[in-house]
C-alpha cells in the first residue's frame, strides 16, 4: 500500500525492489482488497473489451494489456488455441 506524508491512502500495487519501477499500481484512490475475486473481475473486463474479436476470423490477439487493463506488467496473449502469459515484473509470480 501507499500511503501520502498524512498517511492517506494513495494506492496499493505490486512492489518490486529490483525493476526501476518499483511499484505497478493495481488500484488507486480508494483502498480495494486484491484478491481472487478482483483479479477475475480486472481479467473478465479485459476479455469483454476484446469480445468482439472471437466474433471474426481473428486467431491471434492481446487479451490482457498490462497497464491499459489495470494489471501493470501482465500480459496474456491469444494465439488461436495457445494463451501465452508474459510477466514483466518477477512480483507477479506469487499471485
Amino acid at each position: 500500500m501507499i500511503f501520502d506524508r498524512k498517511g492517506r491512502f494513495l494506492a496499493v500495487g505490486l512492489y518490486d525492489p529490483t525493476s526501476t519501477i518499483r511499484v505497478r499500481v493495481l488500484q488507486a484512490g480508494r483502498p480495494a482488497t486484491i484478491d481472487e475475486a478482483w483479479y477475475r473481475a480486472q481479467i473478465q473486463a479485459a476479455d469483454a473489451v476484446r469480445a468482439p474479436l472471437r466474433r471474426t476470423d481473428t486467431t491471434g490477439y492481446r487479451i490482457v494489456h498490462g497497464e491499459n487493463d489495470g494489471l501493470p506488467g501482465l500480459v496474456l496473449d491469444r494465439y488461436d488455441r495457445t494463451l501465452v502469459v508474459k510477466l514483466y515484473t518477477p512480483a507477479w509470480i506469487v499471485h
